[in-house]
Formats: structure tokens, C-alpha cells, sequence
């Protein structure tokens, strides 16, 4: 896919899909990635990949690829300030799906030397859509129960149960889409770093073009990198600041088309203030935000208040995921209704589906980040619009229909019900 202005001067984007980056270490494509045809994401239902199979997908290349594990092992030790250890000396183990009391760790890697010492433990707890939850407590004999019953950071229980191993080095890992290390709780004991699967991603890429891997190793390291990067890689936690062709040709780009791009998306969204203030849906006038390409908010949208502290937007917009034509609900993340209104939602969940298989109603258990404000959400990529005759219908036929569906499957009446409704 190229972007070109009129000119012989006009810059061209090659698709994030597809980069130099792909190319140069001559990556598998999509449809013959050993991991993308097992593990196939996203699924239709989600915008993640499936999270247990990437944790396998992580044991499985630690266990086959001894150089790339090496390398990986380092650079984990690396960013968690521990002593690198002969990796080569001890007896590793990698397993998945180990008992912690009740509960279970994603990986959980041990190392023995020759005098069967149990050198080293490292837990390591793996995200790709959730995020870190609630769980019951790990509970000692000699607890109360009152307090065995407050829930608490699943990251809590393992870091308790770290604490009473025996292995000279421990220490866990949170492996990522983007760095959580504000939401680890306070009072840990162990060592504990936030990794990211682009992190690893790069790790990756850096041993494919300065270490000679035996075939077998290569392989499994270009299929891993290749799914990485055509799934879980996020540009905002890459390491590498050098500017490449993609970048040089995005500033061209942006001088040379921003102003009339933004122009283009304005028009488009406008009407849908019409739309918004004819679905009888919220309260008071209906607001148009412009602000396509600043930081932090990158949309064009239009919203209009539900209730305090809660409203409803629908527009165009992208983030780093890539771009969008969306409607959602938002509400602050620790509003005294949101639990009430999580659960109506859920209970309305199948209905929407029902309608659309696209709406998406956020769990219940996620509580912190951006995805704690959105409570559900209906988006399709700006790709649809490339084949519509009048992209202006097209934008407000969908918003049109998906307003309809809020309505007809009782989400409204449930957030009116829940939340009440503002007074203007």
C-alpha cells in the first residue's frame, strides 16, 4: 500500500504490516507463521491473540532454541538489575501451568547446577489482553478468615509464594503489551520487572542478524519474531530510536497531506452530529472534538453526555493498533455505578452479539488502564470506507445502525437505569 501526492517528491508509507523490518530478516508471512495458524489471531470475537497459547509459544522456543533462550535469559536478568548466570551450566527447566497452592503461574522457569542446588526461580505471569486482576488470597493456617477473604493483586500471591522458596536467585517477570509497572502492587517482597512483548520481539531480532542459529533455531525464532510483530508488537514500547525509511517518509507525508487529511475526516464525521442528536440517546447538545493528529487523542469525534461523568462517542480516529470508525460508552473508571452497570451490560452482551458479532463489552474484572473507562464498543477499520460510493452514507448508515442496536438490545434503558441521566 503506498500513500503519493501529485509530485515526483511524494513520499511512500509502506503498511506497518509489512516493513523493511519483515523484509530484511525475511520473516514468514502471515499465512504460513507456524504460530498465527495455531494459535490464529485475532479470533473473531477479539482483538487479542489467545493468551495461554502465546505463553506456550514462549516455553516452546526457551525449550527448543538453546542461544536464543541464552540471550533471552540475559537480557531478562539484564532488565531486573540480577546477576547473569552460566546458563550453560545449569540444568533448565521451562513448564507452563504450575501449581502455586490453589493457584497456577503462566511460566515458571528453575535452574539446578551439577549439585542439584536449586540455583535459580523465576516466575513469570503473561498478558496480551488482560490485564492484572483480583484474586481470592493464597491463605496460611494460622490467618484469619476475615482478612483470607479480602481479594487481592494476583501478583500478590505470587510474590508470597516466592518468598518461601528456597532457590538462591528468584525473582518475577510480568511479560506484556506495554510496560505495567504502575500497576504492580505496592508492597511486593521479591523482585519483580515488567517486560514487554515487543521487548522480546527485539531480543529476537537482534540475535537473527548478529548470532549464526543452527536451522532449526532460526526457524522457530523468525516464526516467534514474525508473530510477534504481526500481533502483539506496540511501536510506543520499542527501544530503538534510530529513524528508518517509514519515519522519514512519514514526516514528508505528514507536511505534505496533513492539513487536507484532517479536512477530509472532519467533513465526514460532521454529520454524525445530526445522527447522534436524532437517536434520542444522551442529553444536551451534541460537541465535535478535531483532533485528528494531536497526540493523546488522535479522532475526530462527536459525543454527547449520558451522565455524569459519562458519555457516548462515535468517530474517526487511530491508535497504535492501527485506525478505526467507531462508537463506544465510556464512563470514569471508578464511577460508584460501575460495577451495576458492568453487569447489566454483560447480561445484554448476547443480545448485541446477536445484532452485530462485533460489539465488544469490556469484562468485568478489567479495573486499570484505558480499557477501565470504555465499557463497550463497536469498531471497524477505515478500510470499509475505501469501497464505499458515498463514504458520507456509509459513516452514518453505520453509527445509524449501531445506535439502533444500543437501543433495541436495552443497553440504554440498563446505563439509564445504572448510572441515572445527566441534567442540562
Amino acid at each position: 500500500m503506498s500513500i503519493t501526492a501529485p509530485t515526483s517528491s511524494a513520499p511512500v508509507l509502506i503498511s506497518t504490516r509489512r516493513t523493511d523490518f519483515v523484509a530484511d530478516l525475511q520473516l514468514p508471512s502471515t499465512s504460513t507463521n507456524l504460530f498465527h495458524r495455531l494459535i490464529r489471531n485475532p479470533r473473531p470475537d477479539s482483538n487479542f491473540a489467545k493468551e495461554r497459547e502465546c505463553t506456550e509459544m514462549l516455553c516452546a522456543l526457551l525449550q527448543n532454541a538453546p542461544v536464543v533462550r541464552d540471550t533471552l535469559l540475559t537480557w531478562m536478568a539484564s532488565q531486573a538489575g540480577l546477576s547473569e548466570m552460566a546458563w550453560e551450566t545449569l540444568a533448565l527447566s521451562f513448564e507452563t501451568e504450575q501449581p502455586i497452592g490453589p493457584k497456577r503461574d503462566d511460566l515458571r522457569i528453575t535452574g539446578w547446577d551439577a549439585a542439584d542446588t536449586h540455583r535459580l526461580l523465576w516466575t513469570v505471569e503473561v498478558k496480551v489482553g488482560a490485564s492484572i486482576h483480583l484474586s481470592s488470597p493464597l491463605v496460611e493456617v494460622n490467618e484469619e478468615a476475615a482478612e483470607a477473604s479480602a481479594a487481592v493483586s494476583q501478583i500478590e500471591n505470587y510474590d508470597r509464594w516466592l518468598v518461601t522458596q528456597t532457590a538462591e536467585q528468584r525473582a518475577g517477570f510480568v511479560v506484556a503489551l506495554h510496560d505495567c509497572t504502575a500497576f504492580l502492587p505496592s508492597n511486593l517482597k521479591m523482585n519483580w520487572t515488567c517486560l514487554t512483548w515487543t521487548g522480546i520481539g527485539e531480543q529476537l531480532a537482534r540475535v537473527l542478524t548478529t548470532i549464526p542459529l543452527v536451522p532449526h533455531e532460526q526457524f522457530l525464532a523468525k516464526h516467534v519474531l514474525g508473530f510477534i510483530r504481526e500481533n502483539l508488537w506496540r511501536v510506543g514500547e520499542m527501544s530503538e530510536t534510530r529513524l528508518d525509511f517509514n519515519d522519514v517518509a512519514l514526516i514528508r507525508a505528514f507536511g505534505m497531506l496533513a492539513t487536507t487529511c484532517e479536512e477530509k475526516v472532519n467533513r465526514l464525521v460532521a454529520p454524525l452530529i445530526a445522527v447522534l442528536s436524532q437517536s434520542s440517546i444522551g442529553t444536551g447538545p451534541v460537541k465535535h472534538t478535531k483532533s485528528l493528529f494531536n497526540t493523546g487523542s488522535m479522532h475526530s469525534v462527536v459525543y454527547r453526555t449520558l451522565a455524569k461523568d459519562a458519555q457516548i462517542y462515535a468517530g474517526i480516529g487511530a491508535y497504535e493498533e492501527g485506525d478505526y470508525l467507531s462508537v463506544w460508552i465510556q464512563s470514569l473508571s471508578r464511577h460508584p455505578a460501575k460495577e451495576s452497570l458492568k453487569s447489566a451490560l454483560a447480561e445484554l452482551e448476547s443480545k448485541l452479539k446477536a445484532r452485530n458479532p462485533a460489539w465488544k463489552v469490556t469484562p468485568q474484572h478489567i479495573t486499570a488502564g484505558w480499557a477501565a473507562w470504555v465499557d463497550l464498543e463497536l469498531t471497524v477499520p477505515l478500510a470499509r470506507l475505501l469501497a464505499a460510493e458515498d463514504q458520507v452514507q456509509e459513516v452514518k448508515g453505520f453509527i445509524h445502525a449501531s445506535l439502533e442496536d444500543l437501543k433495541a438490545c436495552g443497553v440504554i434503558d440498563a446505563f439509564n437505569r445504572t448510572m441515572g441521566t445527566a441534567t442540562c
